[in-house]
């Protein structure tokens, strides 16, 4: 993947986390969980504004961090042989967080509440 398109697809990753935020902000509570432990209960909370942002841009940060990242390595040659599934491997790590927050999202309005809980 040539790495203008890379850029692309993260903006275009991180539009949609900021959409999907946008779109269910109102429904969020205040306080909203941010962190379950092992028993599915929730742990920490976080407010709304900080969550509702925190995901989309730290996905946008990390990925144009991570993309120019081999611009500083002194074998810089050695990255630019596998740049393409470097950057594949940026994408998909952008799309996991994306889709976490998705997740997040939808459990923060109760859509899907025992996302986290274990059946027995």
């Amino acid at each position: 993947m040539p790495t203008k398109t890379t850029i692309v697809v993260l903006v275009i990753l991180t539009l949609v986390g900021l959409a999907l935020s946008l779109l269910v902000y109102p429904t969020l509570p205040e306080m909203v969980p941010s962190h379950w432990n092992a028993a599915g209960e929730v742990d920490d909370t976080m407010s709304r504004n900080t969550i509702t942002f925190l995901i989309p841009g730290f996905t946008l940060v990390l990925g144009l961090v991570l993309l120019y990242l081999p611009n500083i390595d002194p074998l810089r040659a050695n990255v630019e042989r596998f740049r393409r599934v470097y950057n594949l491997f940026i994408v998909g790590f952008a799309a996991y967080l994306i889709f976490i927050h998705v997740l997040l999202m939808f459990v923060k309005i109760n859509y899907l509440r025992n996302i986290f809980s274990q059946s027995t």
